[in-house]
């Protein structure tokens, strides 16, 4: 942020501060509290600029960036009475935390590696041991509190102690014995949960580590019982602070003691109030080519209003008022879209001011800085990025006086920001193809603009439903690109933003929902989807006995109601919101489909639901080929051999056709239309042209590892289940037919040409004696391991690219799959 030209008072503070940076075998915490405008933040990035001259390492993190904490309070308990929910966020902000630093530190800190390495492994372990019982984020409806919840509460926090272990033993060697500062904004969003606690006990653990934790006072204090714990409340100015901050600031041409008293009498010393009182006097002789008189002064501020909140906003509105020509017309504007936006960059100011380039917004975010309202959002060591941010009691001021006064211009600028928003998603989709437009949900900063976009199209959208269907739309395609066979975090973190953004876009008076109002709609909404979430069965075996799906399929029906989807729901859409409501249907479809299909395979509710998606997603061929491939599994399982083999081709089919577009092939895809061919072949006894599809899917599955990036829990986790599947089938022969088990081993190996080593003999023997996973092991090539998840520099990866080298082009896997004369029954 913008810091006068010499920090002004706090020398007391800034010396104690400094006074516990001091090599130390534990760690020293500073608990900065204070006011909005108090100066917190400029109190960090003081302490930032001083250590950083002394030679410590330091590192900055602001937790209102990424949403960290938002949805958790003191009801999710801390420490040993921790809920399951809370704990996981906390092993997920823990290796967020340790990336981050990896990152600030560089390769110097290459120790921090092998933590972001191990915390991939305890993810793993924890997301494949779970099942639907750890979820992740606020809101958990998990109705059976069993022993089984207790197990994980306990496994949760024994893989969290693992992490602390190792991350605090890292600390000395990553930081090279240096002393280091972290400075952690926006504390108050994590004290009273256990992800603060957590943060809290492990930075009084790290040697040689100053942490500062600013935040804004909320009615919960930092408790904790270590003498390494201090608490640092920053106090307004004052009297002699104001008029040395004055003096400095505008100069002792346009102040004297006078006006220092009154903007001290006005602003009880309030550091921020009296920045902007400063820049006032300053605007003002500039304007005016004069001193003003203290009278003239006393005057302005009574014309302000009396409550201390309203009046920042007031302020502003005179420095914006006395400005000349291009700055109070260009400025003045760009003030009121800060306010709404909170946080902005070049490119969003070019779309909410209506600017030419980005040189033009640049220029403008220079005046807001230069008039110190806003301030450069530091990066993690602490230096200058692209984005900015009104002072959070400016913009809380600003917000609520446009919201009040201009209402019309309020939903303007949201509607400009939701455009701009949604925008930037496009774009980034336009990059890719259909398949990888789709891998967008795993990238954090998509996820940002998306979040973005569902905030401020609530905001100007005048029937309710269409915001739910919007927010419904995300959802679902998020959970049927990952969560419906792999537990995805982004869901979780969607339902704590919808929660949290009810009650702002519960308070529109032109709709009344059935039942209650939108805001009692929003959180039953938000409840049928928490359901789906912790009761939807993981993996690709989704028949097991006991699952819910009658229960899932009646709250698919209340959000399809409560969205306007249903019969008769008279829900009125612009052709804009056409393809919204129409994709919202499409996935529903889906969902409702499986709860048919995996209830029972016969329910002829199963196939009207496919047929209705895949008219909603004519348009869209990728979901097209997997919705194909679903119908064509549906088929299987209903022992319509021939008809599934008919679907495969269709599907495969309909792959050639968009690679002819844009070259992106879906391995996951591929494999699973050559498993379902190899299922009708066993099926039909023929285990050899069997034995050769699985290769095949084996083939696709193994390069699903690396494309189009490195593997991960999911693609981990789908290599494993078609290895097992193919393994599972010579168990099976084996207990028949040696010979014929001992063949389809041999032909199963997806990389048959590296696997020459394998003699005939030595499969029988361990398809006579040894056990499934060594077989596997014995046969096929092997998957990653724990520690090399997301490791774009694994030794998996090395030895994937290398069989990748002279591996024959995907089309050829595909084109097999197309229907042939010999796949037909007799």
């Amino acid at each position: 942020m913008t810091a006068p030209a010499r920090f002004i008072g706090r020398r007391a503070e800034i010396a104690r501060a400094l006074g516990l940076l001091t090599p130390a075998p534990h760690g020293s915490v500073l608990d900065v509290v204070g006011m909005h405008g108090i100066g917190k933040t400029f109190f960090l990035q003081e302490m930032v600029s001083e250590a950083r001259a002394a030679g410590s390492r330091v590192f900055y993190k602001d937790l209102a960036d990424d949403l960290t904490g938002l949805g958790f309070d003191e009801r999710h308990g801390t420490g040993p009475d921790a809920g399951l929910a809370v704990l996981v966020e906390t092993l997920v902000f823990a290796g967020k935390l340790a990336r981050s630093l990896l990152e600030a530190f560089g390769r110097s800190g290459r120790e921090l590696r092998e933590v972001v390495k191990l915390h991939a492994q305890l993810r793993a372990r924890l997301e494949e041991g779970s099942g639907n019982t750890v979820t992740l984020g606020a809101h958990s409806s998990v109705e059976n509190m069993n022993l089984r919840v207790v197990e994980d509460v306990a496994r949760v926090m024994a893989l969290q102690a693992e992490f602390d272990e190792a991350f605090v033993g890292a600390w000395p060697a990553a930081t090279g014995g240096r002393p280091v500062l972290l400075a952690i904004d926006s504390f108050e969003r994590v004290v009273d949960d256990e992800i603060g606690r957590w943060l809290l006990k492990t930075v009084t653990s790290l040697p040689n580590t100053l942490t500062l934790l600013a935040r804004t006072p909320t009615g919960h204090s930092l408790v904790s019982d270590s003498a390494h714990v201090h608490r640092e409340p920053l106090a307004p100015f004052e009297p002699a602070e104001v008029a040395e901050y004055l003096q400095e600031q505008v100069g002792p041409e346009l102040v004297d003691g006078d006006i220092a008293e009154i903007v001290y009498t006005f602003t009880h010393g309030h550091p921020g109030g009296v920045d902007l009182a400063g820049r006032y006097l300053l605007e003002h002789g500039a304007a005016r080519q004069g001193r003003m008189t203290p009278a003239e002064l006393r005057r302005e501020f009574a014309r302000l209003p009396e409550r201390e909140g309203d009046r920042w906003g007031g302020m502003v509105d005179l420095i914006l008022g006395v400005l000349r020509g291009e700055r109070r017309s260009s400025l003045t504007p760009a003030v009121e879209c800060a306010a709404v936006v909170g946080r902005f960059d070049a490119p969003m100011m070019v779309d909410l001011l209506g600017l030419t380039d980005t040189g033009e917004a640049d220029r403008v975010l220079k005046g807001l800085e230069g008039l110190r309202l806003a301030w450069n959002v530091p990066d993690e060591v602490g230096e200058r990025s692209d984005w900015y941010r009104l002072h959070e009691f400016i913009r809380i001021s600003l917000a609520e006086q446009l919201r009040t006064g201009n209402q019309d211009r309020w939903l303007h600028l949201h509607d400009l920001a939701a455009r701009h928003c949604y925008d930037r998603l496009l774009n980034w989709e336009d990059d890719r193809g259909e398949y990888g437009t789709w891998h967008c949900y795993e990238n954090p900063h998509w996820q940002e603009y998306k979040q973005a976009w569902l905030h401020h199209t609530g905001q100007t959208t005048p029937d309710p439903r269409l915001t739910f269907v919007r927010f419904l739309v995300v959802f679902l395609e998020a959970f049927w690109w990952w969560g419906c066979y792999h537990p995805f975090p982004f869901n979780r973190q969607l339902i704590d933003d919808w929660e949290r953004f009810l009650g702002a876009w519960g308070t529109r008076p032109t709709w009344n929902a059935r039942g209650g109002s939108p805001k009692v709609a929003g959180q039953r909404l938000s409840d049928a989807l928490v359901f789906l979430i912790d009761h939807y069965p993981h993996g690709h075996d989704k028949s097991r006995p006991s699952q819910p799906w009658e229960a899932i399929r009646r709250k698919l029906l209340q959000a399809q109601d409560i969205c306007g989807l249903a019969p008769g729901g008279r829900l009125r859409v612009s052709e804009e919101d056409t393809v919204a409501v129409a994709r919202a249907r499409g996935l529903l479809d889906i969902f409702l489909a499986h709860t048919r299909r995996f209830a029972d395979p016969a329910d002829p509710g199963a196939v009207r639901y496919y047929d209705s998606a895949l008219t909603a997603f004519v348009d869209d061929h990728w979901v097209t080929e997997w919705l194909l491939f679903e119908r064509a599994d549906l088929d299987l399982e209903r022992g319509l051999l021939d008809e599934a083999l008919a679907g495969v081709d269709r599907a495969a089919r309909a792959v050639l056709e968009l690679a002819d577009t844009d070259d992106e092939w879906d391995h996951e895809l591929a494999a699973n239309l050559h498993r379902v061919r190899a299922d009708v072949l066993w099926a039909r006894g023929e285990p050899d042209r069997a034995a050769e599809a699985y290769r095949l899917a084996l083939v696709d599955a193994y390069w699903f590892q690396g494309s189009p990036h490195e593997p991960d829990a999911y693609s981990a986790r789908f290599y494993k289940e078609i290895t097992s599947r193919a393994v599972d089938r010579i168990v099976s022969l084996a207990a028949t037919d040696p010979d014929a088990a001992v063949r389809f081993a041999m032909a199963v190996r997806p990389l048959a040409e590296e696997a020459g080593g394998v003699a005939a003999d030595g499969v029988r023997e361990l398809i006579l004696t040894g056990s499934p996973e060594a077989l596997a092991d014995r046969l096929l090539p092997r998957g990653p391991a724990e520690h090399e998840l997301s490791d774009p520099q694994s030794e998996f990866l090395d030895e994937l690219r290398d069989r990748r080298e002279f591996a024959p082009e995907p089309r050829e896997n595909i084109t097999v799959l197309l229907r042939i004369e010999e796949d037909s029954p007799e």
